[in-house]
């Protein structure tokens, strides 16, 4: 788990952990155009690795339907979270979880929304793929392949990203529990 998520009351983990996973199903596969790439890109691109330009990366976001699969995830991720709210055992506990949540939702919704998020994913593409790139992953979603990729891998990436979340949401706050009785209980029950 990243450092900032252990840092958050167990109630905000697991929008965060499922905001942050999600975020990672919506990129689409390197190896799909069979490139891989180093975290960084090189620090001057060469006159064959031409940065890819914005014409060809809204080419993709629009093969990708960025708007349409963010709105998809924060659904997914409003519903997850609308789920880890109501199985809080204690009523008054889960009522002012829900009206915070409630509360806090319009504001998550407009930080979340494609607008805000575009450049950010701009800037992550352009590290990653050169033009030539971009080129041989539209035209990888032009064939059968890529639309299975596109309609039913990157939503069942989606899935598996919140069903993860979930898992490790669960995994993790069982964790602070046993680490908190033990850290609070008497010295000769350790």
């Amino acid at each position: 788990m990243p450092p900032f998520l252990r840092t958050q009351p167990a109630s905000a983990r697991p929008l965060a952990a499922a905001v942050l996973l999600a975020m990672a199903a919506l990129a689409p596969l390197a190896a799909a155009v069979g490139q891989t790439r180093a975290a960084k890109p090189p620090a001057a691109p060469s006159a064959s690795a031409a940065a890819v330009g914005d014409a060809t990366l809204q080419a993709i976001f629009d093969a990708e339907q960025k708007p349409e699969r963010m709105r998809q995830m924060m659904q997914a991720v409003n519903q997850a979270q609308l789920d880890a709210i109501d199985a809080i055992p204690d009523t008054d506990a889960r009522e002012r979880k829900r009206k915070a949540y409630t509360a806090a939702q319009p504001v998550l919704q407009q930080h979340f929304e494609w607008e805000r998020m575009a450049p950010m994913v701009t800037e992550v593409y352009r590290a990653q793929y050169t033009e030539a790139d971009a080129q041989a992953l539209l035209a990888f979603y032009g064939t059968a392949p890529g639309q299975v990729h596109l309609n039913k891998l990157q939503p069942a990436m989606l899935e598996a990203a919140l069903a993860l979340a979930k898992f490790m949401d669960e995994r993790v706050d069982a964790l602070f529990d046993a680490s908190r009785s033990l850290r609070d209980a008497p010295a000769g029950r350790r």
